[in-house]
């Protein structure tokens, strides 16, 4: 299950959209039945979460928080019980996406759909903190917009 979920009132998202793309990705990695949360919100609220779990006091686009935490990159998680099909929570700051699209002169919704295969790899063990790891994760990410047919596949990392 796909769960969306926008407590903005002043920033609409297309949740069907989301969605879609979502479903994609999900069949595309071979996690169909597995659940994920997508929530969007502030600016104020994604700076605390960073803040708090990361340690970085700054407002950032995407934040991942995967259930299976100790999986590893290209590694299929394996399910012991219906309990454990959930790959974790997405939280996207949507005005700092916003504007951030707007000064790169990207459409905001190819946009997500970056944000959103980006946020889903790192809920299945993809990394970029090392220039090796780095190479895997945009490689698996173009993969998967690719086989999304996204747009997105063609903006620069």
């Amino acid at each position: 299950m796909i769960i969306i979920k926008n407590r903005l009132k002043a920033y609409s998202v297309d949740k069907q959209r989301i969605q879609k793309r979502m479903r994609c990705l999900l069949d595309q990695m071979g996690y169909a039945d597995f659940d994920i949360t997508i929530w969007c919100t502030t600016n104020q609220t994604i700076r605390r979460y960073n803040r708090e779990y990361r340690h970085i006091d700054r407002v950032t686009d995407i934040l991942s928080f995967p259930f299976h935490y100790d999986v590893l990159a290209g590694n299929t998680i394996v399910a012991q019980s219906s309990d454990e099909k959930v790959l974790g929570d997405l939280i996207i700051a949507i005005p700092y996406v916003q504007v951030f699209c707007k000064k790169q002169q990207y459409d905001f919704d190819v946009w997500m759909d970056r944000l959103l295969v980006h946020g889903l790899c790192h809920l299945v063990g993809y990394d970029h903190m090392k220039e090796f790891d780095h190479k895997i994760m945009v490689a698996k990410e173009r993969e998967l917009l690719r086989l999304c047919h996204s747009p997105a596949e063609k903006i620069a990392d």
